[in-house]
């Protein structure tokens, strides 16, 4: 696990220490792939220096192009007033008519949700209704659009409508192969739709997948952290989820756990009961990555590849009540 996010952040770090012989566009892709691998402090910092670089060279888009992926990462930080100021700073540099279709429409989606988080329903509203260029809808910047289009659907009631922008949303990312969820966790907060429609057996699937993505990626924290701040985005604006159903007690013969410790059998104990590993983390009271380390090590214990190879190895002869 975590392979990916350790590789992206070694070359993140790279390209920034070489600043000076980075072109920008290098370097603010750096700092997104280490906003993705959870660096999110040093993603920030890489992003203000070409900021301040870009202005000192009279390069105003490059501002800000900055300033926009700058303002995701202050939503992803939950603060949104945050987001906005950076927004509008870059409006300033560039006026939005004047920025490529795809960043337009990622630019509408993160005022979206800035306006959402700040409680300003209706000016979220006139936002998803803005029209733009006909193009906007073939870059990456789309996926980003339907999701907060999506997220306004949540909180205004209409979970159906917001699974259809979700799924598409999903569609998009992976047929681009972005598939970490930090470029945005649409799986889990389609089990959030899912689970306000009580269908909790499709919320339950959705986010086991989004779990074995993570396992890949090493993001788990990041990724837990950013799915309840919508849970508790949508507590904060009067929408009430079902609670999901308590896993039933499964009963792991201990000859299927001979060679792990304690603490290792308790996390297998409740990967097999199908719980996910932020509500690992949460029943043990340990982190999340606590989690994660030792799942690695039952996976290397009991010669499993993943999540599915354990649970099928830890078969359950009975379940208890």
């Amino acid at each position: 696990m975590a392979e990916e996010r350790d590789r992206a952040r070694k070359l993140g770090l790279a390209a920034l220490g070489a600043s000076s012989e980075v072109p920008s566009m290098c370097r603010i892709a750096a700092s997104c792939a280490l906003l993705c691998a959870d660096d999110v402090a040093m993603g920030m910092d890489g992003l203000d220096a070409v900021v301040a670089d870009a202005r000192r060279r009279g390069a105003r888009a490059t501002a800000a192009r900055a300033l926009l992926y700058r303002a995701g990462a202050a939503l992803r930080l939950h603060r949104p007033d945050e987001g906005l100021r950076d927004l509008a700073t870059a409006n300033r540099e560039l006026p939005l008519e004047s920025w490529h279709p795809a960043l337009a429409a990622r630019h509408v989606a993160s005022e979206i949700m800035a306006q959402i988080r700040c409680g300003r329903l209706d000016r979220a509203r006139r936002l998803a209704a803005r029209p733009l260029p006909h193009t906007a809808d073939q870059g990456i910047g789309w996926a980003f659009l339907l999701y907060a289009k999506a997220e306004l659907g949540l909180v205004t009631g209409e979970p159906e409508g917001a699974l259809v922008l979700l799924e598409e949303c999903g569609r998009l990312l992976c047929a681009r192969r972005w598939k970490n969820p930090m470029v945005l966790p649409w799986r889990c907060t389609a089990a959030v739709a899912h689970q306000m429609l009580d269908a909790p057996q499709t919320a339950a699937r959705l986010r086991a997948e989004e779990q074995a993505v993570l396992e890949r990626w090493g993001t788990g924290d990041a990724v837990g952290r950013m799915c309840g701040q919508t849970v508790e985005m949508l507590a904060e604006l009067g929408v009430e989820l079902p609670r999901p159903p308590v896993p039933e007690q499964v009963n792991v013969p201990a000859s299927s756990l001979a060679g792990l410790s304690q603490p290792e059998r308790d996390v297998a104990r409740l990967v097999v009961e199908g719980l996910a590993n932020r509500e690992i983390a949460d029943e043990l009271q340990v982190a999340t990555r606590t989690v994660e380390l030792r799942l690695t090590k039952i996976y290397r214990k009991l010669g499993a590849k993943g999540r599915a190879e354990l649970v099928a190895h830890l078969a359950p002869t009975g379940r208890s009540g």
